[in-house]
């Protein structure tokens, strides 16, 4: 590497670099030009000193009163005028927020045909296990893809399944009558 000499571009002092890109003479010099100017000037004419990097206002009053400029906008839900420092509210309370959501409709479920309400018009069964058994109802003779003959597996050992199923999901509902799946009741 040739030895041409170098100035620091933060003490002015010439130096030898050792790599090519080097732009100060040491590495406290370095540092010391990464530090930010902690000393600002605030939208209210004060100034201040900053205790974080990107802290713009010397409080949190000036920072409401000249941060984001305020918008008007009107409630998509009552039609009220509220003011907002964000561009991109669209209702004036929680409350009107909440109004606005989608109702639940009561639909039937595909298996058990048992009412229930939800807001995903995709949704198509009550619960977890009914989709499961829908998905398990089409194994073996049942399915019209069914190829796995001599494997043991019939459409009574499918329905034995949703019957479990069903006895296990009473036990769960029923408070006062103690599982026989539940570790309380194991045999002695």
């Amino acid at each position: 590497m040739t030895s041409d000499l170098r100035h620091c571009l933060r003490c002015d002092r010439g130096y030898s670099p050792t790599w090519r890109p080097q732009r100060y003479c040491s590495r406290n010099c370095a540092a010391d030009a990464r530090r930010v100017e902690r000393v600002r000037q605030c939208a209210c004419g004060g100034t201040f000193t900053a205790k974080r990097a990107h802290q713009r206002h010397c409080s949190l009053a000036c920072a409401s009163r000249w941060g984001r400029p305020l918008h008007m906008h009107s409630c998509a839900n009552c039609g009220a005028q509220f003011e907002t420092r964000t561009a991109i509210r669209r209702f004036c309370s929680r409350r009107c927020g909440l109004k606005s959501r989608p109702a639940r409709r009561i639909r039937s479920c595909e298996q058990c045909d048992q009412p229930y309400a939800s807001v995903d018009s995709r949704q198509r069964f009550c619960s977890p296990e009914c989709g499961y058994l829908s998905k398990r109802a089409l194994i073996g003779p049942l399915c019209p893809n069914w190829r796995a003959a001599g494997q043991g597996i019939t459409a009574t050992s499918v329905f034995e399944f949703a019957d479990i199923l069903a006895v296990r999901r009473m036990w769960a509902t029923s408070s006062s009558i103690s599982s026989p799946w539940s570790p309380s009741s194991a045999a002695i």
